[in-house]
């Protein structure tokens, strides 16, 4: 990708003079933009292939937990290319903090949209690459700051406000099971004398399920634990397991990604509703 390197710095090429035939600044700027664009896009349906690995899939539902606002084709290329990543910015965002890219450091190739006027007059979108950096790969003196740990009460408050069905305390539960939803009665019943933790952890999983049911998309799977294993994550909880069985495992990668957007989607709609509910929580209390 090395034609990535140094193309996005902000500053398109002068004209120059050049012999006749030959390509000018201009030109060749515009070659090499486009090629870095077809490597980018090589590099996603290469990324997107790997994601029949199972660790590797674990690993991208780990950078859709921190990065809720990236795209899931974002997600895919920093789970190819840096996985642990906690934070990312272009040089000049870095440049203006005072911090600088440590030396040797290799930039993480985004695709940023950028709005067109097509000659009919209707808007289109394109996908540039865009390299930007961690902030490990920085020398910047510490991590930004950790979200503030939440009450387990209140988180717990909060997720029940995502649930489309009623919930009731049933300790006859079959041993193990700690939350059942019941499309029959559309409930959710809950074992008593849990942690906080272990609550939400049973509770995001029939959540998740209770949700797709009500919308007619299925129940079991991997889709509903991916979206519950995102919000784990995304509040520092212990997640629930995933599904031995991959079902990205032959996908065309549009296809994986189309599931992946919709996984995103599910899981970023919840955790809204769990940010709500946290703020009027902590506005009243006030």
């Amino acid at each position: 990708m090395a034609e990535l390197d140094g193309l996005f710095d902000g500053q398109q090429p002068a004209e120059n003079d050049k012999p006749e035939g030959s390509v000018s600044g201009k030109e060749e700027w515009q070659i090499k933009r486009e090629q870095a664009r077809t490597e980018a896009f090589e590099l996603l349906e290469t990324a997107t292939e790997k994601l029949s690995d199972p660790a590797t899939l674990t690993s991208l539902l780990d950078v859709m937990s921190r990065f809720d606002r990236y795209s899931v084709s974002n997600a895919i290329l920093i789970t190819g290319q840096m996985p642990t990543a906690s934070r990312l910015a272009d040089f000049n965002f870095w440049k203006s903090h005072e911090v600088s890219i440590k030396k040797g450091e290799r930039a993480v190739t985004i695709l940023e949209p950028r709005e067109y006027a097509r000659p009919d007059g209707t808007k289109g979108v394109s996908y540039d690459p865009k390299r930007v950096f961690d902030i490990s790969q920085t020398t910047a003196k510490k991590n930004p700051p950790q979200r503030k740990p939440v009450d387990e009460k209140k988180l717990v408050h909060a997720l029940t406000k995502t649930s489309p069905v009623v919930m009731k305390i049933d300790n006859a539960l079959p041993g193990g099971t700690n939350a059942l939803f019941s499309p029959e009665t559309k409930s959710i019943s809950v074992r008593q004398g849990m942690t906080g933790e272990e609550i939400f952890r049973a509770l995001s999983l029939e959540i998740a399920k209770a949700r797709a049911s009500m919308e007619g998309r299925p129940t079991d799977g991997f889709a509903v634990a991916a979206v519950a294993y995102v919000l784990c994550k995304r509040y520092d909880i212990p997640p629930v397991p995933l599904p031995e069985t991959n079902p990205f495992e032959g996908k065309e990668p549009k296809e994986t990604r189309a599931m992946l957007k919709d996984i995103r989607s599910e899981a970023n709609n919840m955790s809204a509703v769990i940010s709500k509910a946290l703020e009027t929580k902590n506005r009243d209390a006030r």
